[in-house]
């Protein structure tokens, strides 16, 4: 059986004022301590740090944060999002373990707000995007499909845009 891993989250977030808009910052990461998965046959082993393929436990990287950086002015709004996730490992047998790699990708988001373009009581926004700008692959990882999709995106760089509204 699956047992919730016993982590620690951390949040730290800041903002100031600047003659050419508000700059806010954010930090949160989570840090495994302990992940015990007992298998089907009873025997119990630490998941904290490993894919967890070949038992039922979840990919379970010891570190995995998000640091944000983001720019205000009027209805103008700009966000830089660095992503990580820690490397962690694969055991392949009981004495093959292969060490996948961290991933870190790097997101940018512009949103400008238009109040009242549908509606008066509308709270409208156009969002535009780009995804792991850098193009970064997910690290390999002998499985197959050749990584972890519980923990890494193979799509590379893509751009999005929305428009949304919300009515009140």
């Amino acid at each position: 059986m699956d047992r919730n891993p016993v982590r620690l989250d951390f949040s730290v977030r800041g903002q100031f004022q600047t003659a050419v808009g508000r700059f806010l910052s954010s930090l949160q990461a989570t840090h495994i301590l302990e992940y015990d998965i007992t298998r089907p046959d009873g025997q119990k082993i630490d998941g904290a740090g490993y894919l967890n393929f070949a038992n039922i436990g979840s990919p379970m990287p010891e570190w995995r944060g998000t640091l944000n950086l983001a720019w205000q002015r009027g209805n103008h709004q700009a966000v830089l999002m660095l992503n990580y996730t820690d490397d962690y490992r694969h055991r392949r047998t009981a004495t093959v373990t292969d060490r996948i790699d961290s991933f870190t990708t790097v997101d940018l988001q512009y949103r400008l707000e238009l109040a009242g373009l549908l509606n008066p009581d509308a709270d409208t926004s156009l969002t535009a995007g780009i995804l792991n700008i850098t193009d970064e692959d997910p690290p390999y990882v002998n499985i197959g499909g050749g990584y972890d999709p519980r923990t890494a995106d193979p799509r590379g760089r893509r751009a999005y845009v929305r428009l949304s509204s919300r009515f009140e």
